[in-house]
């Protein structure tokens, strides 16, 4: 893995550091209150807010994963291919 990747692996997982403590409070005082349902109605809009940016962030970061996973596929494949007419070539060699 590159530098450069888990530089911005590190980033990604400063924010949810900090996403988390920008939270936890709002989560300590809903479970102070008896997980309330007025606190919770209070709150729920910004609660949600949060959820639907985040959610943003996964899909992309889940989108950028496949695309990764298609491609070290592709390339076993074709590595595979490569390896699998080499040894056909030396057996075709030694006959």
């Amino acid at each position: 893995m590159t530098t450069e990747k888990r530089m911005a692996e590190i980033q990604v997982l400063k924010k949810h550091i900090v996403n988390y403590a920008k939270t936890l409070d709002i989560y300590t005082a809903y479970r102070k209150a008896g997980y309330s349902q007025k606190f919770y109605e209070e709150h729920r809009a910004e609660l949600l807010a949060q959820k639907k940016k985040a959610y943003g962030q996964y899909h992309t970061a889940k989108k950028e994963m496949q695309d990764i996973l298609t491609a070290k596929a592709n390339i076993h494949r074709l590595l595979g291919l490569e390896q699998a007419q080499k040894s056909k070539e030396k057996s075709q060699e030694q006959r």
